[in-house]
This record gives structure tokens, C-alpha cells and sequence, in this order.
């Protein structure tokens, strides 16, 4: 077009993306990241849950927070797709996870025991299902119980992308960790 030009290329020190955190101050804040955290983030999100492209995520996290703001990069630069709601509904979000087939997302403590205890969960396939990460507060022990029940909680193999659920707190909250092989494969500690 007529007097279009291009914007420069960004370098990888430029900020990118400003995220939206209270973190474990509870102080509402921005942190800008760069082009090269915001990749860095992405491909070692690839790498480490074997994100591809017949991967869905479901964004039901805020988006423009870090829980959720990476799976838009890390399944966008593998083909993946990506199912929205315009907010949190937790019936919706189960038929979503169920039509769209969706096989990873993020929630919050809050909308996992939503999830949880949804009497429309357990008549729903989420077969294809095999991450849901929780964080944004430390997670009562009974509740990553509950998560592994429900979700088939079983580690096949001793890497995370295996892992069916997984407690992603900051860390400096309290952390359920995944084990390899254990069904209550719980274990806290404070980093």
C-alpha cells in the first residue's frame, strides 16, 4: 500500500510484551519481557511438554498473564490450535475441553475445583486431554488428590510432558511436585 512502511525488526533485547502479575507480593504489576524471553519461553515450553501440531490448548486463564500468555507463541509456532471462551464458564470450559478435543490448558486453583467437582465432568470424554497445569496460588494437598483422580494422574515416564496434571505455583508458593510412578504423587516443599 501507498505509505506503508514496514516497522524496524525488533532485536532481542526489545520489550515485547508487558505480562500482568501480582506474583507472590500481591502488588498488581507489569513486567516487560523481551522478544527473546517471550521465545525462550515458547520453544522451551515445546520442548519440555512435546507441545506439536495436533496439540489444542484451551485458553482459560487470563491471557495476558504468563500462565497462559507462552501457549499462545509455544502452539501457534508448532501448527497447533488454540480454543478461546470469552470468560470463565466452567460447564462451557468442560465442553469445550470435550468438543475441541483440547489436550493441555492452564487454570487457577479455583477453576480446577470448579472443574473438579462439575457434575457434568465425569459424562464428558477429556480423553484427549494429557496436561492440565494449575498455579497462581500454593494447592492444598486434597486438591492435587482430586486433580490426579480425576485426570488420570499416573506418570508414565520420568519427563513432565507425560504428566497429566501438574501443580505449576511460583516458586516461592508451596509445590506439589510430580513424581515418576506414583499416583498420589505428591510432595511439598518450599522453594
Amino acid at each position: 500500500a501507498r505509505g506503508f512502511s514496514p516497522p524496524p525488526l525488533l532485536e532481542a533485547s526489545d520489550g515485547y510484551q508487558m505480562y500482568y502479575t501480582s506474583g507472590t507480593s500481591g502488588f498488581p504489576k507489569g513486567v516487560v519481557l523481551s522478544y527473546a524471553n517471550v521465545s525462550a519461553h515458547a520453544h522451551a515450553a515445546i520442548t519440555e511438554f512435546g507441545f506439536g501440531p495436533s496439540d489444542a490448548w484451551g485458553h482459560f486463564a487470563p491471557m495476558y498473564h504468563l500462565v497462559d500468555a507462552y501457549a499462545i507463541y509455544a502452539l501457534t509456532w508448532v501448527g497447533g490450535s488454540h480454543a478461546l471462551l470469552p470468560t470463565w464458564e466452567t460447564q462451557a470450559a468442560l465442553r469445550v475441553m470435550a468438543t475441541c478435543r483440547l489436550s493441555a490448558t492452564h487454570v487457577a486453583a479455583t477453576m480446577l475445583q470448579m472443574l473438579l467437582t462439575n457434575p457434568l465432568r465425569p459424562t464428558l470424554d477429556l480423553s484427549a486431554l494429557r496436561m492440565i497445569s494449575c498455579g497462581g496460588s500454593a494447592l492444598p494437598t486434597a486438591l492435587v488428590a482430586q486433580a490426579f483422580e480425576a485426570f488420570g494422574g499416573l506418570v508414565r515416564s520420568a519427563t513432565f510432558k507425560d504428566a497429566r496434571f501438574a501443580d505449576s505455583s511460583t516458586p516461592t508458593q508451596s509445590r506439589s511436585c510430580v513424581t515418576a510412578g506414583a499416583r498420589s504423587a505428591t510432595r511439598n516443599s518450599t522453594r
